[in-house]
């Protein structure tokens, strides 16, 4: 038999004693990266003349009873009248095929035909020469601007040569004769046009010609809201000239006052240099008027027969450009 001591002398265990470890004191590490600026530096677009990218081209001469009826074996002749915002081909001549002495003075698909001797205000007007039905080539108060397509797009060249400072800087190159301004060809070819890599003018071609497309739905909109409203007054009021209701009438200039325009000396640069908008027929576009494309100095007014008119005049034209 075994005899268990209940209570057992229980040996205490020595516990060894751990040293403190001495450390080398840690610096701190910095965790935030320090980005140094990188400077850059805007792309320079470069600056050409015109004459390096494209080429005027002059049209034919001939005289009035060369014209003929248009056949299979003649040729049509763009002139003056056809430079239009867009290419009027509703009235076109035709002449003998012989009158065209080089193959360069052919039209072609985007080509721009410009006036180069008219009145001063229009010198410069260009247009865009679409796909043709018949082959056409140009008359002698014409000149054609040809891109070379390997240096510019001629959609851009397009847009750039008719946009509004181009076309007032074309007008000051005009060789003033009588009353006719000749396009001076040598000083516009001068001229810097900026050239941006190709697939960047195509783009820049191309916003502005969806802007371009816009305006065109706007204009139409108008004109059927126009409409709209001539259809909403008859139908109140009747025809105005007819006057099937009845109304009182009385003469125009017991209701307001009739003023004819006046046109400052072309001849003096000076008055065409200001302010003042200066209305004439190729601004009457729409049926409401914020600007004009000719400004003249306010001393102008003093000098002629030219008044300023207030808000909410209504300007009539007798002559379309």
């Amino acid at each position: 038999m075994t005899v268990v001591d209940p209570n057992p002398v229980v040996e205490p265990v020595e516990t060894p004693v751990i040293e403190p470890v001495e450390t080398e004191p840690v610096e701190p590490v910095e965790t935030q990266a320090v980005v140094e600026p990188v400077e850059t530096k805007p792309v320079e677009t470069p600056v050409v003349r015109l004459g390096d990218v494209a080429s005027f081209i002059r049209g034919i001469t001939f005289k009035p009873t060369d014209l003929e009826l248009a056949n299979g074996e003649n040729i049509d002749c763009m002139r003056t009248k056809n430079v239009q915002s867009l290419l009027d081909t509703t009235d076109v001549w035709s002449v003998p095929r012989s009158f065209m002495k080089r193959a360069d003075q052919q039209l072609q698909v985007g080509d721009i035909l410009i006036s180069s001797a008219n009145s001063w205000n229009l010198v410069g007007k260009a247009c865009w020469i679409p796909e043709l039905q018949r082959p056409a080539t140009f008359g002698g108060f014409v000149t054609v601007l040809r891109a070379f397509p390997s240096a510019v797009d001629p959609r851009y060249l397009y847009r750039w040569f008719t946009s509004d400072p181009i076309q007032e800087t074309l007008r000051s190159f005009g060789n003033q004769t009588t009353n006719i301004s000749n396009l001076n060809l040598k000083r516009a070819s001068q001229l810097q046009i900026p050239l941006p890599p190709l697939p960047d003018q195509r783009r820049i071609a191309a916003i502005l010609d969806k802007a371009d497309h816009l305006r065109t739905q706007r204009r139409e909109a108008l004109v059927h809201l126009d409409a709209l409203t001539q259809s909403i007054f008859h139908s109140m009021f009747g025809d105005p000239v007819q006057n099937e209701l009845g109304y009182e009438t009385v003469p125009l200039s017991e209701i307001g006052h009739l003023y004819s325009g006046g046109t400052p000396s072309k001849s003096e640069p000076s008055l065409w240099d200001g302010n003042v908008p200066w209305f004439s027929p190729k601004d009457i576009k729409s049926t409401h008027l914020t600007d004009s494309i000719d400004h003249i100095a306010e001393y102008a007014l003093q000098n002629s027969s030219l008044r300023l008119l207030p808000e909410g005049t209504i300007v009539v034209t007798g002559q379309v450009l």
